[in-house]
């Protein structure tokens, strides 16, 4: 998606907006995609599969996870703050404290369990900014 996004921002100045507008997806579609990889962990590194998960380690991954989900949500302040989504989009920061609450929370449990509240909300949160997303362009 991203060569795509960058191939398109180079023809005309309203790719580029679009660009800007799809940088806090790309950051939450790479935290969910890290975060689904969590609970094959065992399978994956038994199969010798490399996957980010089973390279980093359970707690980084949920850590680098963090981290994508919080530099996605201040940069869709920060593109909201900019005017490059309406101001009504800022419903998107919702669910931003119960997923770093379930975040914490999975860093202590084990098992799949744990993600599966995690994932209704990335889920959710990948919605409410595909909805952002539609009312901006």
């Amino acid at each position: 998606m991203l060569p795509v996004l960058l191939g398109a921002s180079a023809v005309s100045l309203l790719t580029v907006r679009v660009f800007l507008v799809c940088i806090p997806l790309i950051f939450g579609y790479t935290a969910g995609h890290m975060l689904l990889a969590i609970p094959h962990i065992t399978s994956d590194a038994h199969a010798h599969i490399k996957t980010s998960a089973v390279m980093l380690g359970r707690k980084n991954t949920i850590k680098v996870a963090a981290t994508l989900f919080g530099a996605m949500f201040v940069v869709f302040l920060a593109e909201v703050v900019c005017g490059l989504y309406p101001w009504e989009a800022i419903i998107c920061l919702f669910p931003a404290p119960l997923i770093f609450l379930r975040l914490a929370l999975a860093l202590k449990e084990e098992g799949k369990e744990a993600f599966k509240i995690l994932q209704i909300l990335f889920l959710s949160v990948i919605l409410l900014l595909l909805g952002a997303l539609c009312l901006s362009v």
